[in-house]
């Protein structure tokens, strides 16, 4: 399997050659606007503290009101504006994955389907949250009991057993959890080949297709395959090539996973 990751890997970076530019802009205008809308909520939310002694506009009952109904817009905005061309940027990186080279515009012509964007967003929202959650909350009760032991007065030896058991909760509630979700690693791909598809039902085929080839571990070692190339990203330029070579990689591993491993029949 490293073979077929590492030859899939080489295949994206060369479906990216000579279309960099439109992988590049597809990047940027959604980050672009999760970047106004996103300052927009920071600059809602923290307007009071900080720009109150400036205006007494952002510390009146009227503004008090005001940003809570601003910060719910925003929120809507972002469903509307961003999931349909997220869900169109992973459509494209799609067609491209078997050679298909549609145009530019064929990311944001995904506004059509507007209502499955948001519901993929919203279902994949929750299903992190809970699973995180739910691997993560032995974890997080354990450390919080050490440190009530800690402030009680534990002897060092204790605590220091607590920090390691600690320390491999989280490690091992990342891991079930990172896990976990590559049952759903297909669910954007299996909308882009069949549009038609009910979110629910791109969901349900995602996770009987990954649990039945057993694919969830090769594909988190795909994606941790690329953390040095993210490390990279902290000079922030990188990023405009890592991100586009990220998304036809997995692309080009979704099409691998569909076309030749063993998959349920109903496919």
């Amino acid at each position: 399997m490293t073979h077929t990751r590492a030859h899939l890997k080489v295949r994206a970076k060369a479906l990216l050659i000579g279309n960099s530019g439109k992988a590049v802009a597809l990047l940027l205008i959604p980050g672009l606007f999760s970047l106004l809308l996103k300052g927009g909520g920071l600059f809602t939310a923290a307007s009071g503290s900080l720009y109150g002694s400036l205006s007494p506009f952002f510390t009146s009952s009227a503004w008090q009101y005001a940003a809570p109904a601003i910060l719910l817009i925003l929120s809507g905005l972002s469903l509307i504006i961003l999931t349909p061309v997220l869900l169109g940027r992973d459509a494209w990186f799609w067609e491209r994955s078997a050679r298909e080279y549609r145009p530019f515009t064929y990311a944001f012509s995904w506004y059509k389907k507007m209502g499955r964007a948001i519901a993929l967003y919203l279902i994949r929202w929750g299903i992190r949250l809970c699973s995180g959650l739910f691997f993560l909350f032995p974890a997080a009760a354990f450390t919080l009991a050490s440190l009530l032991l800690y402030i009680r007065g534990c002897p060092l030896y204790t605590l220091v057993i607590l920090a390691g058991t600690s320390a491999a909760l989280w490690i091992f509630g990342a891991v079930y959890t990172t896990l976990f979700l590559q049952r759903f690693f297909l669910v954007p791909y299996l909308i882009a080949g069949t549009p038609e598809l009910r979110v629910c039902d791109a969901f349900r085929k995602s996770s009987q297709i990954m649990d039945s080839c057993m694919m969830r571990g090769n594909t988190a070692k795909m994606k941790l395959s690329f953390f040095p190339w993210f490390l990279s990203c902290i000079l922030v330029l990188p990023v405009l090539y890592v991100y586009p070579y990220y998304k036809q990689a997995c692309a080009c591993y979704a099409r691998h996973i569909l076309n030749y491993e063993k998959t349920p029949d109903f496919l």
